[in-house]
């Protein structure tokens, strides 16, 4: 899939403005807070719903509007497709759309856009709380396995209701038989979100060992339970049991569910060591960005399309020898979206378009 065309209506500092886009490597420059990483979160607030910079979506209203919608026109295998998500600063209500035609959920418009995004943020994966690595997997299983998103929101809720149960049983509002049905849900959706991860996870490591052989970065994942140590159906279930007898005392009295999938993390090795302790700052951002391409890798495999890949300021701290790994990996990519405060940055690569923005303005050089 390519993105042909990107319309803007009050989204950040975008009035209107229409960006026509080309195949392979499309550049956003200028000064910082010119508005160039604005429009990367537009395709990306379109693709899932919501802002990887911010959780508000009143912030992404033009401050002199009420509303603000995104379109992305794209193009795969000779059919033209609109994606567009709308947002109401009054309403706070958000509608997507496929075609013009309004979808019953937004979580429908999820995986139709295959995009990967790396961010200056993307680098906390590596070396911040665990929710990130959770979130860094989570969402890639959101556009490569159509059931997941449905599948860990249902888990979440069960979380939250079985956490509110636990607090009644402590004031002794509620006995602990009320805790059956929300174990039982927790124990089938919590298998179901383990095994996703741990496939995904497998399938990276593949990706890594099959396709990028030839670099020296010896990059692994590791899916890391406190409380789960054999990953296959049985074996979970078995644990979970276990742990609801030894563990149901303590959870009332603290009043929240102490194991399952919403406590585990991620492990990144670098050269057999964990990246978090033993990798340097620079080769935290090298790490991140492989497996952002390992993920690109893995998303054409599996949706048999090519994905979109958005790159915002990645070159900044990168030397000439990882910007030249990094620019060679780019070549295997259909289309690509840059941000950079310099061209000099990416003189390397080969740019078929690039636009210049100020204050919101694009002008294309």
């Amino acid at each position: 899939m390519i993105i042909k065309k990107i319309n803007l209506y009050n989204f950040r500092n975008y009035k209107k403005t229409e960006i026509i886009l080309q195949e392979g490597i499309n550049v956003f420059w200028g000064s910082n807070g010119s508005g160039k990483t604005n429009i990367l979160e537009s395709i990306y607030y379109v693709a899932y719903t919501h802002s990887f910079r911010t959780l508000n979506d009143v912030a992404l209203v033009n401050e002199n509007s009420d509303k603000m919608f995104v379109e992305i026109e794209s193009y795969h295998d000779g059919l033209t497709k609109l994606f567009s998500l709308e947002f109401s600063k009054e309403q706070r209500k958000k509608i997507a759309k496929i075609n013009n035609n309004k979808l019953p959920k937004l979580s429908k418009i999820i995986g139709e856009i295959p995009i990967i995004l790396f961010s200056p943020e993307t680098i906390q994966i590596i070396k911040a709380d665990p929710q990130l690595r959770r979130d860094f997997i989570d969402e890639f299983l959101y556009i490569t396995d159509n059931s997941y998103y449905e599948l860990l929101l249902k888990y979440q809720k069960i979380i939250s209701h079985r956490n509110y149960i636990l607090k009644k049983i402590k004031e002794g509002k509620q006995n602990s038989n009320s805790l059956e049905i929300w174990n039982e849900q927790m124990i089938n959706f919590g298998t179901e979100v383990i095994l996703k991860r741990v496939n995904m996870i497998n399938e990276m490591n593949k990706i890594i060992s099959s396709y990028f052989p030839e670099f020296f970065y010896k990059i692994n994942l590791s899916y890391n339970s406190k409380h789960f140590n054999i990953f296959n159906k049985d074996e979970i279930i078995k644990t979970y049991k276990t742990l609801l007898g030894l563990l149901m005392k303590e959870e009332i009295v603290r009043g929240i569910t102490l194991f399952g999938p919403h406590k585990d993390d991620i492990d990144i090795y670098y050269e057999n060591k964990l990246a978090k302790l033993y990798a340097s700052e620079g080769q935290h951002r090298i790490i991140a960005l492989i497996l952002k391409f390992v993920q690109a890798k893995l998303l054409k495999l599996k949706k048999d399309t090519e994905p979109v890949l958005l790159l915002d300021d990645f070159s900044s701290e990168l030397d000439e020898n990882n910007r030249k790994i990094i620019g060679d990996l780019l070549k295997n990519i259909h289309q690509i979206l840059i941000t950079t405060t310099s061209l000099n940055n990416i003189k390397n690569l080969s740019v078929k378009k690039s636009f210049f923005i100020e204050n919101g303005i694009l002008v294309e050089k």
